[in-house]
């Protein structure tokens, strides 16, 4: 689970660098091959009793949210190049950080949701 890696009581063995930059994830992209398309989306995620945002990267939006847990609502979608979307990602999802919230319901990438998107 994500929690492995995320959580503040980190599995040694998933949170080591050589796990988080597995040769599949944005990580190990952004760095053996910067020119990888990409797009990088933000979302707003809601049911019956929550509604957050979700900042991302993903090769299809389409397919990323096909079989999803919540209503999805697409906000914003912007396509280029890993090695300029993925540092993007990581300065929003670090600007947004005290903004954090943790889906009732957890899927791939729960950890990049927040109640808002508004950092400035």
């Amino acid at each position: 689970p994500v929690g492995h890696i995320t959580s503040k009581y980190k599995c040694k063995r998933c949170s080591s660098p050589k796990t988080i930059n597995h040769p599949g994830g944005y990580n190990s992209k952004y760095k053996k091959d910067p020119e990888y398309k990409v797009s990088l989306y933000k979302v707003r995620l809601y049911n019956d009793t929550e509604s957050f945002y979700k900042v991302g990267l993903s090769i299809n939006i389409k397919t990323r949210f096909k079989h999803f847990p919540y209503n999805v609502e697409i906000i914003s979608v912007e396509d280029g190049i890993i090695g300029d979307l993925y540092p993007k990602e990581q300065y929003i999802c670090k600007q947004l950080k005290t903004k954090r919230h943790t889906p009732a319901i957890h899927f791939k990438g729960y950890t990049e949701c927040f109640k808002t998107l508004n950092y400035d």
